[in-house]
């Protein structure tokens, strides 16, 4: 039995090439956490 490494099963994904797109998922995901955090139910965490 083999065991699968990484380099198997994920192709390599070059950094420089996925800055833009890594920083617009980013912010997208802000906004859509702010977006949530103001239309969801009030919790007091203390």
């Amino acid at each position: 039995m083999t065991v699968a490494t990484n380099d198997d099963v994920f192709p390599p994904m070059p950094f420089a090439q996925w800055t833009a797109t890594r920083e617009t998922l980013h912010r997208f995901l802000q906004i859509v956490g702010k977006t949530r955090l103001a239309h969801g139910i009030r919790r007091n965490h203390c």
